[in-house]
């Protein structure tokens, strides 16, 4: 675990380090980022920032579809040293497994061989809440008691309709891996209220390997 949380804050720092370059009208919160009112302050940031890229820079992003997505608890799997099934239950590590697993079969479904040759993708970001205390830096009771889930809001690509891509997200997750079938996806309403809700958790719940902007 400790080689996997170096890994997400190293590419969390280059993803700070780009939303400075992109956003320099905004300033990072205060060194307190663990407390209440660091936390807040750091959600407010990031909803300022995920919607200044939807609604106001070149790019033209469009995020309009959040998915909440929830994992299983635990799995069973065969082993062959002990010649027995063994319980294995979910971490933080599994958790960007499997959602990387996901926008892997998503993407295909979307885009087809464009995402396979050319690497056309949906615009996302990406959050994971709930699970282990250990998991977090000053988790709250209510986020202990939570199974370990997903906050995504995606980019709907123009030529899908959303009940297809309702219908997309559904089946992509319910095949992967680790995928629960317990989920809420629907239209975003506010861009800024959904980015802010989905990192009211802390700056650790942001999963950068599957946050991606298209610059």
């Amino acid at each position: 675990m400790s080689v996997f949380r170096h890994q997400q804050e190293v590419s969390s720092k280059r993803l700070m380090s780009n939303m400075r370059q992109k956003s320099a009208a905004y300033a990072l919160p205060p060194a307190d980022a663990f407390s209440y009112q660091g936390k807040m302050k750091l959600a407010s940031f990031w909803g300022d920032y995920v919607n200044h890229q939807t609604h106001y820079a070149d790019n033209n992003i469009k995020f309009n579809v959040r998915a909440d997505l929830t994992l299983k608890q635990g799995r069973q799997f065969y082993s062959t040293d002990h010649n027995c099934y063994d319980n294995v239950y979910i971490s933080e590590a599994i958790a960007v497994y499997n959602i990387s697993e996901f926008l892997n079969k998503l993407n295909y479904d979307c885009y087809k061989h464009a995402y396979k040759r050319y690497g056309k993708k949906i615009n996302i970001t990406s959050c994971i809440e709930g699970g282990d205390a250990e998991l977090r830096e000053d988790m709250s009771k209510t986020d202990e008691e939570k199974r370990l889930h997903a906050h995504l809001l995606l980019e709907k690509p123009n030529h899908i309709t959303f009940d297809r891509f309702e219908h997309l997200i559904h089946k992509n997750w319910i095949e992967s891996s680790w995928g629960y079938d317990m989920r809420s996806i629907e239209k975003i309403k506010c861009t800024y209220l959904s980015s802010k809700y989905n990192m009211k958790s802390g700056a650790d719940s942001l999963d950068t390997e599957n946050t991606h902007f298209k610059y």
